[in-house]
């Protein structure tokens, strides 16, 4: 059902409907859903009048934790002729922008040139890559950090926990690895830079999911004051939790348009994405129960390994350790908990929030421990479940993760789910399979 356009104004108002929304692209309740093509993507804008003389910026991503590709980069990128032309053309110094970049840039991670296609830009790519693998490697990401351990960091009691294990009638061990994920957002990261010289200000379109914080970032990374900086988020095309945080790209494309007074615009390529856009999880850990004869939870021990990529993301230090440690004992009652992890600097795209950011991990880990002690103790594993669950009259419940629990019926919420799969039915249709 189309919407007829006379009351287009109120349902803006009443929806809370930013002014450019067509009123097609409503459905009959007034909610804006995207079809035939009408959504409004960074990457697709290219007709704007603001927007017209947009140059095209590509960034080299060329590994981390290796310094020393910087220099070839360098020496790349000066072969170029677009390169030279537009910045000799513009006056902009290549000693300028080297030094600007090296500012925006974390060193050896990524670097930046224009070029008249992404063409050009891969074939620069594949010089600098030929050239990497003759370099010879080392086992050490950083220098100043020994054996790449940026952190390691502990929850619970030591001593009460191998207390418990030592009483314990089962001890219960798993090896885990929680697998390394990489987004794949619908749109990839896209960015437009664009100044205007009249009112000494800056407009950044990005496909951010967090825009305020993102003009905090810019205007930190460059030395703008806020006031001077709008940033602009449309349609970002996916992201759950990839696109929130600040990367290279936005600073560059903003300082390069208030240098060259033109709009700057980059968008990333898919192969590019797999190896820039932040990862998510990445633990290697070994996780241990101990229970009583009863078959009841007396302690908890995990020790994890958390690959934290080449450089530090925003939050990701805070993923595997305050976003995951807390959460392992889960919704069992279980008086010792004690949480290891190792935060390691690796080759590898840096890692943060992603899809659940350290609960899911927190969650996969203590469920597994869960089906070993079933398989260990010869308990079922629902009646084990059940019988460790947080009662309903026991809340507030305090944690040893160091939460209080305020709520919860556990039992009922398990039962949901079993009568939803009519699992009292799975061992019939385990056999006609």
């Amino acid at each position: 059902m189309e919407l007829d356009s006379s009351n287009y104004e109120s349902i803006l108002l009443n929806h809370h409907l930013p002014p450019f929304t067509n009123y097609k692209d409503l459905n009959q309740n007034g909610v804006r859903i995207i079809s035939n093509a009408s959504g409004n993507y960074i990457y697709d804008n290219d007709n704007n009048k603001i927007l017209d003389a947009m140059a095209g910026l590509w960034c080299v991503n060329i590994g981390y934790g290796r310094s020393e590709l910087a220099e070839i980069a360098k020496e790349q990128m000066l072969k170029l002729p677009y390169y030279n032309s537009f910045f000799k053309t513009n006056n902009i110094p290549t000693a300028e922008l080297s030094h600007k970049l090296a500012q925006i840039t974390p060193k050896g991670l990524n670097h930046t040139f224009f070029a008249n296609s992404g063409s050009e830009a891969n074939d620069t790519i594949i010089r600098m890559v030929r050239h990497y693998w003759c370099l010879d490697g080392a086992p050490q990401i950083w220098d100043d950090i020994p054996n790449n351990i940026c952190f390691e960091w502990e929850l619970g009691n030591k001593e009460e926990t191998e207390k418990a294990f030592k009483e314990a009638e089962h001890h219960i061990e798993i090896d885990l690895t929680n697998s390394r994920l990489v987004p794949n957002a619908m749109e990839p990261r896209s960015y437009i830079g664009n100044y205007e010289g009249g009112k000494q200000e800056y407009t950044l379109y990005t496909t951010t999911q967090l825009p305020h914080i993102i003009r905090m970032l810019v205007c930190t990374v460059l030395g703008l004051e806020e006031h001077k900086v709008r940033v602009i988020s449309h349609d970002v095309g996916g992201g759950f939790g990839s696109k929130a945080f600040h990367y290279a790209e936005e600073a560059i494309v903003t300082w390069a348009a208030g240098k060259l007074a033109r709009a700057i615009k980059w968008t990333s390529e898919r192969s590019e994405a797999f190896i820039s856009d932040r990862h998510g999880r990445d633990h290697i850990t070994k996780a241990e129960a101990a229970l009583d004869k009863d078959g009841y939870f007396t302690a908890m021990r995990v020790t994890t390994l958390a690959s934290l990529g080449g450089y530090l993301s925003g939050s990701g230090p805070a993923i595997p350790t305050f976003f995951y440690g807390p959460l392992i004992p889960g919704p069992y009652k279980t008086p010792n908990l004690y949480c290891d992890v190792k935060g390691v600097f690796t080759n590898t795209v840096p890692v943060d929030a992603y899809r659940g950011a350290g609960r899911p991990e927190a969650t996969y880990v203590t469920e597994r421990l869960v089906e070993a002690a079933s398989n260990q103790t010869g308990i079922d594993s629902i009646q084990l479940r059940k019988k460790n669950f947080i009662q309903p009259n026991e809340f507030p419940y305090p944690s040893p993760g160091n939460l209080t629990y305020d709520s919860g019926d556990y039992d009922a919420c398990l039962n949901s789910a079993l009568k939803a799969i009519k699992y009292d039915e799975y061992n019939e249709r385990k056999i006609k399979s």
